[in-house]
């Protein structure tokens, strides 16, 4: 398997890594150098420490809140499967994308993520979505709204019909001259909105085949909870991210709209989705899954202290 590691120029002036620490710093170097052709590896502190401080006596504490700053940057996505805590880092095609060969993983990937395999077999190449950009489906850049069409403008009110030249209407109820039309008349696109959909699936369907995923979450957030403001549209691929993809997003929202919170909507879908994890997975989160391994391993010390 390939270990050759692509660090590009620009990382010293990311704003995301002048906010961390030295030592965070280099974790975050070390991570991206210790993963495998797919960018992904082991979230055990233990085993993170062991491959990059193997001889420094770092903190597990400190590597584990290392990693949850590094989710919550948007720069890993910590996830779980077959009870090992695992990562995966989030640009890694964008600059790892000139590899000549990439070997498939030893571990399954995150929701939503798209793997790039190409690799030698004896005398035969494996290749699978080695033509596709790989990542996750659809990202969104989070510093930046996509293009949405402006809302169409709704017909205003206008005064009652003007009265002809002698003072007043003629018959009909319309009047002559450059008359302005009634105040009851619909404006003349009336009808041609297609209507918002009612159901799961028909939801489901809309931001499946839309070609502005953020801008159809919006019009669903607008739609089930239209006591709370609308979310932003770089909010809305950070958290459809977080969650495990576009599907998923729409699964929680609508959910969750039976009952809508009171505080900020994405908020409280992304600590549900880490609440409740991943249709057919443990219900424990990233951030519960570091803290209990960081717990079973002080308990391990103290029971051989206690026993030597």
């Amino acid at each position: 398997m390939a270990r050759r590691r692509m660090i590009h120029t620009r990382i010293w002036r990311s704003e995301k890594l002048i906010e961390l620490s030295l030592r965070e710093r280099l974790l975050w170097i070390g991570l991206i150098t210790n993963a495998d052709d797919q960018g992904r590896g082991r979230a055990h502190p233990g085993l993170v420490r062991s491959d990059i401080f193997p001889l420094e006596d770092v903190p597990l504490t400190e590597i584990t809140q290392a990693l949850l700053t590094f989710e919550d940057q948007d720069m890993l996505i910590l996830y779980e499967a077959g009870g090992r805590p695992l990562y995966q880092v989030t640009n890694w095609w964008e600059y790892q994308g000139a590899m000549t060969w990439a070997w498939p993983s030893d571990y399954p990937a995150p929701m939503g993520w798209t793997d790039r395999i190409h690799y030698r077999q004896g005398n035969n190449v494996k290749e699978e979505n080695w033509a596709e950009t790989g990542g996750l489906d659809d990202p969104t850049p989070e510093d930046s709204e996509p293009t949405v069409s402006p809302p169409r403008p709704q017909a205003e009110p206008t005064a009652k019909a003007a009265p002809n030249g002698n003072g007043n209407s003629n018959g009909n109820g319309n009047s002559n001259g450059n008359a302005e039309p009634a105040a009851d008349a619909p404006p003349a696109d009336a009808g041609t909105l297609p209507p918002l959909p009612s159901t799961f699936p028909q939801w489901q369907e809309t931001v499946k085949t839309s070609t502005n995923r953020p801008a159809a979450i919006r019009g669903m957030c607008n739609a089930l909870y239209p006591g709370l403001d609308p979310p932003d549209y770089g909010r809305i691929g950070t958290v459809a991210r977080k969650v495990g993809g576009w599907g998923r997003l729409v699964d929680l929202l609508w959910q969750h709209s039976t009952r809508p919170p009171t505080g900020d909507l994405m908020s409280y879908i992304q600590a549900t989705a880490k609440a409740t994890g991943p249709p057919g997975d443990s219900g424990e989160s990233s951030t519960d899954i570091t803290r209990r391994v960081i717990q079973e391993l002080q308990e391990e010390a103290a029971h051989a202290n206690n026993t030597s």
